[in-house]
């Protein structure tokens, strides 16, 4: 009984070298993509590196004004009210246009992804 069983056993060694099967993969989603393409934008006067050429393109269309609204906001992290004093607008109405370049942004994005 025990000459069966080895008959029927096949070594893992003999499994992965001869057929060249892997023991493991590694999955494309947990792969982080690479990042040695960089992108500049100048906006308030400061130079902004982007990884993401999508992001980049999609900033560069939008009106100069949303641009910076966008980068006060979201890399100088000010205040919205502050935001709006710069601009001669409210608070609430500088939050309404950093909401709206947001959506033009994602809807850039969007449609330069479908064009590649």
């Amino acid at each position: 009984m025990e000459q069966e069983a080895q008959k029927r056993n096949i070594s893992l060694d003999y499994i992965t070298e001869e057929k060249h099967y892997p023991l493991g993969t590694t999955d494309e989603y947990f792969i982080a993509p690479e990042q040695d393409e960089q992108y500049t934008l100048v906006l308030c006067g400061d130079t902004v590196v982007l990884n993401n050429g999508l992001l980049a393109a999609a900033l560069s269309r939008l009106p100069a004004q949303e641009q910076e609204m966008l980068y006060l906001s979201f890399f100088k992290r000010m205040p919205q009210h502050e935001i709006g004093r710069r601009y001669g607008r409210s608070r609430s109405a500088a939050g309404y246009h950093i909401r709206k370049a947001i959506q033009q942004l994602y809807e850039e994005m969007e449609g330069l992804a479908h064009e590649e």
